[in-house]
């Protein structure tokens, strides 16, 4: 014999299942059991919603936390260790993130070492400690890390466990053997300022041009700021325009405010202004002093913007608080 409910009593029936469905603790429910699926960006969005409600506080910075561990992970994994490394940090627990270096460490992993050695550098998790830094790097170095190598010689080149350019010098020539841009372009920083090498403009000038067609933004404004006062090379206001702006696009602040001047000079593109004004309030927003000097000028003078001696202050001021000196 069949039963047909009378259509109200339907209605309440799918009320009732709708209420139990959606009703805080089967949410609950749900968005752990998306957590033992690893469904966590879903579980997270799930948690959001149930605020205060049990522990759904507690288990939402858990998740949080068990997430930045599996994406550091899957970076590791693809080979991007610098990014696993900024993930870590995110984890806000020095004892997972050290745990998860440590165990790679030790089992010969050239980048775990490297990146131990990052967290000493800094003083993330841990006490700062060039020394201890500096003993990771030599292991990750040993086992063919290039940016443990240029790290090494960094550390030399400013001072941070005793100043020795040669030593440096010789650490940014191995990693550069290995690939490194950053090395090349320091090398050529070297050349160009005769530190633990004679001065060598020219020599310097083959340095960055290496690092720049790697597609290094700061060894393309070096390569732009060669052409543009001739060192090492023929003096060409085009060649720098065209080297300032790869490396401004590339994300360089200092090419930013070093094209901004030639806008505003002329030289080696035609004078505009406006295309100055940009320029140096992209780099100012960056934190570049010299920049935010510069668009002080600009109000002042009515440079590309309307004459504002107001706003002229507040950006000679803000280039003063950054470290602007005349």
């Amino acid at each position: 014999m069949t039963v047909v409910l009378p259509a109200a009593a339907v209605f309440v029936t799918i009320a009732l299942l709708l209420a139990l469905l959606f009703a805080p603790g089967s949410r609950y429910k749900w968005a752990m059991n998306l957590v033992k699926s690893g469904k966590y960006e879903k579980a997270i969005t799930a948690l959001e919603k149930l605020d205060g409600y049990k522990d759904s506080a507690e288990q939402l910075a858990a998740v949080k936390k068990q997430a930045a561990y599996a994406d550091a992970a899957a970076l590791y994994a693809a080979g991007q260790a610098n990014e696993a490394y900024a993930r870590l940090l995110e984890l806000d627990d020095a004892d997972l993130a050290l745990s998860f270096l440590a165990e790679k460490a030790e089992a010969g992993d050239a980048d775990a070492m490297y990146l131990l050695g990052c967290l000493y550098e800094d003083g993330n998790y841990v006490k700062q400690s060039f020394e201890t830094a500096l003993e990771w790097y030599l292991k990750a170095a040993a086992a063919g890390n290039a940016d443990a190598m240029f790290n090494i010689g960094y550390l030399y080149d400013v001072g941070a466990i005793g100043q020795d350019y040669q030593k440096a010098m010789s650490w940014y020539l191995k990693a550069a053997k290995a690939g490194s841009a950053w090395a090349m372009t320091n090398i050529g920083v070297l050349y160009a300022a005769g530190l633990g090498v004679t001065q060598d403009y020219a020599t310097a000038f083959e340095w960055f041009m290496r690092a720049a067609e790697t597609g290094n933004a700061n060894a393309m404004f070096n390569v732009g700021y060669c052409y543009e006062n001739g060192q090492g090379v023929e003096q060409d206001y085009d060649k720098a325009a065209v080297w300032y702006l790869k490396a401004a696009e590339g994300g360089d602040i200092w090419a930013m405010s070093s094209i901004g001047l030639l806008y505003a000079s002329g030289l080696g593109v035609p004078q505009n202004y406006q295309k100055a004004v940009e320029w140096f309030r992209q780099a100012a927003e960056a934190g570049e002093p010299n920049a935010m000097f510069y668009l002080g000028f600009c109000y002042e003078n009515g440079h590309g913007v309307t004459q504002d001696p107001d706003m002229a202050k507040q950006w000679y001021d803000r280039a003063m608080a950054a470290g602007y000196a005349a």
